[in-house]
Protein backbone atom coordinates (compact mmCIF):
# COMPACT_ATOMS: atom_id res chain seq x y z
CA UNK A 1 0.00 0.00 0.00
CA UNK A 2 0.99 3.53 -0.63
CA UNK A 3 0.81 3.65 3.14
CA UNK A 4 4.43 2.08 3.49
CA UNK A 5 7.93 2.30 1.58
CA UNK A 6 7.68 1.07 -1.65
CA UNK A 7 10.71 -1.19 -2.73
CA UNK A 8 11.09 -2.55 -5.89
CA UNK A 9 14.40 -4.02 -8.05
CA UNK A 10 15.78 -1.44 -10.45
CA UNK A 11 17.78 -2.40 -13.22
CA UNK A 12 21.22 -1.83 -13.99
CA UNK A 13 22.31 1.77 -15.83
CA UNK A 14 23.57 -0.48 -18.63
CA UNK A 15 19.76 -2.90 -18.69
CA UNK A 16 18.13 0.62 -17.93
CA UNK A 17 19.25 2.59 -21.15
CA UNK A 18 18.56 -0.60 -23.52
CA UNK A 19 15.13 -0.83 -22.73
CA UNK A 20 14.11 2.72 -21.82
CA UNK A 21 12.84 4.96 -24.81
CA UNK A 22 13.48 7.87 -25.67
CA UNK A 23 10.88 10.65 -24.75
CA UNK A 24 10.88 14.08 -26.27
CA UNK A 25 12.00 15.73 -23.20
CA UNK A 26 15.01 18.84 -23.66
CA UNK A 27 17.18 17.47 -21.08
CA UNK A 28 20.49 19.07 -21.28
CA UNK A 29 22.25 15.68 -20.20
CA UNK A 30 22.11 12.19 -22.20
CA UNK A 31 22.40 10.30 -19.33
CA UNK A 32 19.17 8.54 -18.20
CA UNK A 33 17.21 9.94 -15.47
CA UNK A 34 16.99 6.67 -14.32
CA UNK A 35 20.19 6.08 -13.47
CA UNK A 36 20.21 9.92 -11.68
CA UNK A 37 17.25 8.62 -9.39
CA UNK A 38 18.72 5.65 -8.55
CA UNK A 39 22.09 7.37 -7.00
CA UNK A 40 19.37 9.65 -4.67
CA UNK A 41 16.99 9.33 -1.90
CA UNK A 42 14.00 10.80 -3.42
CA UNK A 43 11.12 12.19 -1.22
CA UNK A 44 7.67 12.39 -2.82
CA UNK A 45 4.29 13.54 -1.22
CA UNK A 46 1.72 10.78 -1.43
CA UNK A 47 -0.96 12.99 -3.16
CA UNK A 48 1.07 13.10 -6.20
CA UNK A 49 1.50 9.22 -6.51
CA UNK A 50 -1.16 8.64 -9.28
CA UNK A 51 -2.17 8.04 -12.94
CA UNK A 52 0.59 10.67 -14.30
CA UNK A 53 3.53 8.76 -11.98
CA UNK A 54 1.95 5.28 -13.63
CA UNK A 55 2.32 6.26 -17.16
CA UNK A 56 5.61 7.19 -15.75
CA UNK A 57 6.55 4.20 -14.55
CA UNK A 58 5.18 2.42 -17.71
CA UNK A 59 7.14 4.02 -19.67
CA UNK A 60 10.28 3.06 -18.07
CA UNK A 61 9.38 -0.62 -18.58
CA UNK A 62 8.35 0.00 -22.33
CA UNK A 63 4.61 -0.28 -21.65
CA UNK A 64 2.51 2.17 -23.57
CA UNK A 65 -1.45 3.19 -23.26
CA UNK A 66 -4.49 3.28 -25.35
CA UNK A 67 -5.44 6.60 -24.69
CA UNK A 68 -9.03 6.33 -25.46
CA UNK A 69 -9.27 3.64 -22.95
CA UNK A 70 -6.33 4.37 -20.46
CA UNK A 71 -6.35 1.07 -18.99
CA UNK A 72 -5.71 1.37 -15.10
CA UNK A 73 -6.23 -2.35 -14.51
CA UNK A 74 -3.68 -2.67 -16.84
CA UNK A 75 -1.35 -0.50 -15.66
CA UNK A 76 -1.89 -1.71 -11.99
CA UNK A 77 -1.17 -5.08 -13.15
CA UNK A 78 2.37 -4.11 -14.68
CA UNK A 79 2.95 -2.09 -11.65
CA UNK A 80 2.19 -5.22 -9.54
CA UNK A 81 4.92 -6.97 -11.93
CA UNK A 82 7.34 -4.63 -10.17
CA UNK A 83 6.43 -4.47 -7.23
CA UNK A 84 5.06 -0.78 -7.37
CA UNK A 85 1.32 -0.69 -5.25
CA UNK A 86 -1.60 1.75 -5.73
CA UNK A 87 -3.33 4.13 -3.26
CA UNK A 88 -7.26 2.47 -3.61
CA UNK A 89 -8.51 5.69 -3.86
CA UNK A 90 -7.57 5.32 -7.83
CA UNK A 91 -9.60 2.37 -8.22
CA UNK A 92 -12.56 4.75 -10.09
CA UNK A 93 -14.44 4.56 -13.25
CA UNK A 94 -11.23 4.83 -15.81
CA UNK A 95 -10.27 1.23 -13.74
CA UNK A 96 -13.87 -0.12 -14.27
CA UNK A 97 -13.98 0.09 -17.62
CA UNK A 98 -10.31 -1.23 -17.69
CA UNK A 99 -11.17 -4.11 -15.78
CA UNK A 100 -14.24 -5.05 -17.88
CA UNK A 101 -12.24 -4.75 -21.41
CA UNK A 102 -9.57 -7.14 -19.98
CA UNK A 103 -12.79 -9.80 -20.21
CA UNK A 104 -13.76 -8.20 -23.42
CA UNK A 105 -17.08 -6.13 -21.89
CA UNK A 106 -17.80 -3.19 -23.83
CA UNK A 107 -19.90 -0.42 -22.36
CA UNK A 108 -22.44 1.71 -24.47
CA UNK A 109 -20.45 5.28 -23.87
CA UNK A 110 -23.90 7.35 -24.15
CA UNK A 111 -25.20 5.46 -20.95
CA UNK A 112 -22.11 3.93 -19.05
CA UNK A 113 -23.94 0.96 -17.14
CA UNK A 114 -22.00 1.54 -14.17
CA UNK A 115 -24.19 -1.10 -12.31
CA UNK A 116 -23.66 -4.00 -15.05
CA UNK A 117 -19.97 -2.34 -14.12
CA UNK A 118 -20.45 -3.22 -10.92
CA UNK A 119 -21.56 -6.64 -12.01
CA UNK A 120 -19.17 -7.76 -13.90
CA UNK A 121 -16.44 -6.80 -11.55
CA UNK A 122 -18.65 -8.82 -8.32
CA UNK A 123 -17.90 -11.61 -10.75
CA UNK A 124 -14.46 -10.84 -10.94
CA UNK A 125 -14.15 -9.71 -7.05
CA UNK A 126 -12.84 -6.38 -7.93
CA UNK A 127 -14.80 -3.97 -5.61
CA UNK A 128 -14.87 -0.31 -5.59
CA UNK A 129 -15.52 2.70 -3.21
CA UNK A 130 -19.31 3.65 -2.67
CA UNK A 131 -18.79 6.87 -3.32
CA UNK A 132 -19.19 5.65 -7.04
CA UNK A 133 -22.55 4.75 -6.48
CA UNK A 134 -23.93 7.76 -8.37
CA UNK A 135 -26.28 9.13 -11.06
CA UNK A 136 -24.55 6.82 -13.38
CA UNK A 137 -25.02 4.23 -11.21
CA UNK A 138 -29.12 4.85 -10.94
CA UNK A 139 -29.12 5.02 -14.74
CA UNK A 140 -27.93 1.39 -15.03
CA UNK A 141 -29.62 0.10 -12.40
CA UNK A 142 -32.99 1.33 -13.73
CA UNK A 143 -31.19 -0.51 -16.97
CA UNK A 144 -30.33 -3.41 -15.42
CA UNK A 145 -34.87 -4.23 -14.24
CA UNK A 146 -35.92 -2.62 -17.91
CA UNK A 147 -37.05 0.20 -16.31
CA UNK A 148 -36.21 3.21 -18.81
CA UNK A 149 -36.87 7.20 -18.41
CA UNK A 150 -36.87 10.26 -20.44
CA UNK A 151 -33.28 11.48 -20.45
CA UNK A 152 -34.91 15.16 -20.20
CA UNK A 153 -36.42 14.51 -17.07
CA UNK A 154 -34.20 12.17 -15.73
CA UNK A 155 -36.95 10.69 -13.05
CA UNK A 156 -34.88 10.52 -9.85
CA UNK A 157 -38.05 10.32 -7.93
CA UNK A 158 -38.69 6.83 -9.96
CA UNK A 159 -34.78 6.17 -9.90
CA UNK A 160 -35.29 6.42 -5.95
CA UNK A 161 -38.29 4.30 -5.95
CA UNK A 162 -36.69 1.59 -7.99
CA UNK A 163 -33.85 1.51 -6.18
CA UNK A 164 -35.24 1.41 -3.08
CA UNK A 165 -37.19 -1.81 -4.13
CA UNK A 166 -33.82 -3.21 -4.57
CA UNK A 167 -32.34 -2.51 -1.48
CA UNK A 168 -30.08 0.31 -2.83
CA UNK A 169 -29.61 3.89 -1.36
CA UNK A 170 -28.63 7.08 -1.99
CA UNK A 171 -26.73 9.44 -0.66
CA UNK A 172 -28.92 12.45 0.38
CA UNK A 173 -26.92 14.87 -1.43
CA UNK A 174 -27.91 13.48 -4.75
CA UNK A 175 -31.99 14.53 -3.66
CA UNK A 176 -31.63 17.88 -5.59
CA UNK A 177 -32.97 19.46 -9.31
CA UNK A 178 -33.40 16.40 -11.10
CA UNK A 179 -35.79 15.14 -8.40
CA UNK A 180 -37.57 18.23 -8.27
CA UNK A 181 -38.42 17.67 -12.29
CA UNK A 182 -39.23 14.36 -12.02
CA UNK A 183 -41.84 14.94 -8.94
CA UNK A 184 -43.45 17.90 -11.11
CA UNK A 185 -43.25 15.51 -13.77
CA UNK A 186 -44.94 12.87 -11.38
CA UNK A 187 -47.52 15.29 -11.16
CA UNK A 188 -48.07 16.43 -14.80
CA UNK A 189 -46.54 19.48 -13.66
CA UNK A 190 -44.04 21.74 -15.93
CA UNK A 191 -42.05 24.30 -16.12
CA UNK A 192 -40.25 26.76 -18.47
CA UNK A 193 -36.76 25.12 -18.49
CA UNK A 194 -35.48 28.65 -19.05
CA UNK A 195 -36.63 30.10 -15.82
CA UNK A 196 -36.57 26.84 -13.46
CA UNK A 197 -39.04 28.08 -11.24
CA UNK A 198 -37.96 26.29 -7.91
CA UNK A 199 -39.88 28.56 -5.94
CA UNK A 200 -43.20 26.77 -8.24
CA UNK A 201 -41.38 23.58 -7.31
CA UNK A 202 -41.23 24.41 -3.74
CA UNK A 203 -44.61 25.43 -3.52
CA UNK A 204 -45.94 21.86 -5.64
CA UNK A 205 -43.64 19.53 -3.29
CA UNK A 206 -44.97 21.52 -0.20
CA UNK A 207 -48.69 20.15 -1.54
CA UNK A 208 -47.64 16.53 -1.59
CA UNK A 209 -45.68 16.88 1.69
CA UNK A 210 -42.33 16.59 -0.18
CA UNK A 211 -39.75 19.12 1.62
CA UNK A 212 -36.28 20.23 0.37
CA UNK A 213 -32.94 20.46 1.91
CA UNK A 214 -32.02 24.08 2.47
CA UNK A 215 -28.75 23.32 0.67
CA UNK A 216 -31.23 23.42 -2.43
CA UNK A 217 -31.84 26.99 -2.11
CA UNK A 218 -29.62 28.75 -4.47
CA UNK A 219 -29.37 30.40 -7.73
CA UNK A 220 -32.20 28.58 -9.31
CA UNK A 221 -34.61 29.48 -6.55
CA UNK A 222 -33.44 33.22 -6.33
CA UNK A 223 -34.23 33.57 -10.52
CA UNK A 224 -37.78 31.98 -10.17
CA UNK A 225 -38.57 34.57 -6.71
CA UNK A 226 -37.12 36.93 -9.02
CA UNK A 227 -39.47 35.51 -11.91
CA UNK A 228 -42.45 35.49 -9.24
CA UNK A 229 -41.90 39.55 -8.89
CA UNK A 230 -41.52 39.83 -12.49
CA UNK A 231 -37.72 40.78 -12.12
CA UNK A 232 -35.84 39.52 -14.89
CA UNK A 233 -31.78 39.15 -14.95
CA UNK A 234 -29.00 40.02 -17.72
CA UNK A 235 -27.90 36.08 -18.07
CA UNK A 236 -24.29 37.43 -19.43
CA UNK A 237 -23.58 38.73 -15.96
CA UNK A 238 -26.03 36.84 -13.59
CA UNK A 239 -26.25 39.78 -11.01
CA UNK A 240 -26.15 38.00 -7.56
CA UNK A 241 -26.04 41.07 -5.92
CA UNK A 242 -29.07 42.61 -7.98
CA UNK A 243 -30.81 39.22 -6.63
CA UNK A 244 -30.18 39.67 -3.05
CA UNK A 245 -31.27 43.32 -2.91
CA UNK A 246 -34.59 42.45 -4.72
CA UNK A 247 -34.86 39.19 -2.68
CA UNK A 248 -34.53 41.37 0.60
CA UNK A 249 -37.32 43.53 -0.54
CA UNK A 250 -39.34 40.35 -0.28
CA UNK A 251 -37.80 39.19 2.57
CA UNK A 252 -35.93 36.27 0.97
CA UNK A 253 -32.53 35.97 2.33
CA UNK A 254 -29.70 33.50 1.26
CA UNK A 255 -27.55 31.02 2.71
CA UNK A 256 -23.76 32.49 3.32
CA UNK A 257 -22.95 29.80 1.46
CA UNK A 258 -23.94 31.04 -1.82
CA UNK A 259 -21.58 33.86 -1.62
CA UNK A 260 -19.36 32.84 -4.50
CA UNK A 261 -17.78 34.27 -7.57
CA UNK A 262 -20.95 35.02 -9.02
CA UNK A 263 -21.53 37.39 -6.37
CA UNK A 264 -18.09 38.77 -6.22
CA UNK A 265 -18.32 39.63 -10.51
CA UNK A 266 -21.96 41.08 -9.58
CA UNK A 267 -20.93 43.56 -7.16
CA UNK A 268 -17.61 44.81 -8.76
CA UNK A 269 -19.96 45.22 -11.17
CA UNK A 270 -22.33 47.02 -9.04
CA UNK A 271 -19.32 49.25 -8.67
CA UNK A 272 -18.42 49.74 -11.83
CA UNK A 273 -15.15 47.53 -11.61
CA UNK A 274 -14.54 45.12 -14.34
CA UNK A 275 -12.43 42.08 -14.55
CA UNK A 276 -10.37 40.73 -17.93
CA UNK A 277 -11.85 36.98 -17.58
CA UNK A 278 -9.00 35.62 -18.77
CA UNK A 279 -7.35 36.00 -15.67
CA UNK A 280 -10.45 36.88 -13.26
CA UNK A 281 -8.27 38.41 -10.19
CA UNK A 282 -10.04 37.49 -7.24
CA UNK A 283 -7.29 39.19 -5.19
CA UNK A 284 -8.74 42.36 -7.07
CA UNK A 285 -11.81 40.73 -5.89
CA UNK A 286 -11.17 40.49 -2.50
CA UNK A 287 -9.39 44.32 -2.04
CA UNK A 288 -13.14 45.74 -3.45
CA UNK A 289 -14.87 43.18 -1.45
CA UNK A 290 -13.00 44.48 1.54
CA UNK A 291 -13.82 47.97 0.72
CA UNK A 292 -17.70 47.33 1.05
CA UNK A 293 -16.97 44.87 4.47
CA UNK A 294 -17.55 42.07 2.34
CA UNK A 295 -15.60 38.70 2.97
CA UNK A 296 -14.70 35.87 1.77
CA UNK A 297 -14.53 32.58 2.27
CA UNK A 298 -11.14 31.07 3.06
CA UNK A 299 -11.55 28.37 0.76
CA UNK A 300 -11.87 30.83 -2.38
CA UNK A 301 -7.81 31.55 -2.21
CA UNK A 302 -6.19 29.47 -4.15
CA UNK A 303 -4.47 29.46 -7.73
CA UNK A 304 -6.77 32.11 -9.11
CA UNK A 305 -5.57 34.44 -5.95
CA UNK A 306 -1.98 33.45 -6.24
CA UNK A 307 -2.25 34.85 -9.83
CA UNK A 308 -3.35 38.11 -9.04
CA UNK A 309 -1.21 38.79 -6.03
CA UNK A 310 1.40 38.23 -8.74
CA UNK A 311 0.17 40.74 -11.08
CA UNK A 312 -0.75 43.04 -8.31
CA UNK A 313 2.78 43.32 -7.55
CA UNK A 314 3.92 42.97 -11.56
CA UNK A 315 5.30 39.58 -11.16
CA UNK A 316 4.38 37.74 -14.35
CA UNK A 317 4.55 34.16 -15.46
CA UNK A 318 4.65 31.37 -17.99
CA UNK A 319 0.85 30.51 -17.59
CA UNK A 320 2.26 26.88 -19.72
CA UNK A 321 4.51 26.53 -16.88
CA UNK A 322 2.43 27.87 -13.68
CA UNK A 323 5.49 28.13 -11.46
CA UNK A 324 4.15 27.72 -8.65
CA UNK A 325 7.71 27.90 -7.35
CA UNK A 326 8.25 31.22 -8.12
CA UNK A 327 4.92 32.37 -6.98
CA UNK A 328 5.54 30.60 -3.48
CA UNK A 329 8.30 32.97 -3.31
CA UNK A 330 6.71 35.89 -3.92
CA UNK A 331 3.96 34.94 -1.82
CA UNK A 332 6.34 34.19 1.11
CA UNK A 333 7.70 37.97 0.47
CA UNK A 334 4.78 39.27 1.29
CA UNK A 335 3.56 36.99 3.68
CA UNK A 336 1.17 34.93 1.73
CA UNK A 337 1.22 31.43 2.58
CA UNK A 338 -0.33 28.67 0.48
CA UNK A 339 -1.89 25.59 1.29
CA UNK A 340 0.66 22.62 1.36
CA UNK A 341 -2.18 20.61 -0.96
CA UNK A 342 -1.25 22.96 -3.62
CA UNK A 343 2.17 22.10 -3.24
CA UNK A 344 1.45 19.04 -6.21
CA UNK A 345 2.56 18.77 -10.07
CA UNK A 346 2.27 22.05 -11.20
CA UNK A 347 5.16 22.82 -8.22
CA UNK A 348 7.32 19.96 -9.72
CA UNK A 349 6.78 21.55 -13.36
CA UNK A 350 8.04 25.36 -11.54
CA UNK A 351 11.00 23.35 -10.28
CA UNK A 352 12.05 21.56 -13.16
CA UNK A 353 11.61 24.48 -15.22
CA UNK A 354 13.80 26.87 -12.46
CA UNK A 355 16.33 24.70 -13.27
CA UNK A 356 16.20 24.76 -16.78
CA UNK A 357 14.60 21.49 -17.38
CA UNK A 358 12.10 20.78 -19.54
CA UNK A 359 9.31 17.74 -19.73
CA UNK A 360 7.97 16.01 -22.72
CA UNK A 361 3.94 16.82 -22.01
CA UNK A 362 3.00 13.79 -23.87
CA UNK A 363 4.11 11.46 -20.80
CA UNK A 364 5.04 13.81 -18.14
CA UNK A 365 7.14 11.60 -16.53
CA UNK A 366 7.18 11.91 -12.67
CA UNK A 367 9.87 9.43 -12.26
CA UNK A 368 11.87 11.94 -14.15
CA UNK A 369 10.91 14.33 -12.51
CA UNK A 370 11.61 13.32 -9.28
CA UNK A 371 15.33 12.37 -10.03
CA UNK A 372 15.76 15.94 -11.16
CA UNK A 373 14.60 17.63 -8.46
CA UNK A 374 17.17 14.62 -6.23
CA UNK A 375 19.92 16.31 -8.37
CA UNK A 376 19.35 19.71 -7.28
CA UNK A 377 18.56 18.38 -3.52
CA UNK A 378 14.73 19.25 -3.34
CA UNK A 379 12.47 16.88 -1.24
CA UNK A 380 8.55 16.77 -1.20
CA UNK A 381 7.48 15.31 1.59
CA UNK A 382 8.27 12.18 4.22
CA UNK A 383 7.13 9.51 2.28
CA UNK A 384 10.84 7.51 1.10
CA UNK A 385 10.60 5.63 -1.86
CA UNK A 386 13.90 4.08 -2.28
CA UNK A 387 15.23 3.05 -5.19
CA UNK A 388 17.75 0.46 -5.44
Amino acid sequence: MISKLLFYRHESAQEANSRTPVTGTDLEHTENAYDISAEHEVYLDPSILSLFELRAKLSEHEVYLDPSILSLFELRAKLSEHEVYLDPSILSLFELRAKLSEHEVYLDPSILSLFELRAKLLEHEVYHDPSILSLFDLRAKLSEHEVYHDPSILSLFELRAILSEHEVHLDSSILFLFELRAILSEHEVYHDPSILSLFDLRAILSEHEVHLDPSILSLFELRAKLSEHEVYLDPSILSLFELRAKLSEHEVYLDPSILSLFELRAILSEHEVHLDPSILFLFEFRAKLSEYEVHLDPSILSLFELRAILSEHEVYHDPSILSLFELRAILSEYEVHLDPSILSLFELRAILSEHEVHLDPSILSLFELRAKLSEHEVYLDQMKVKIR
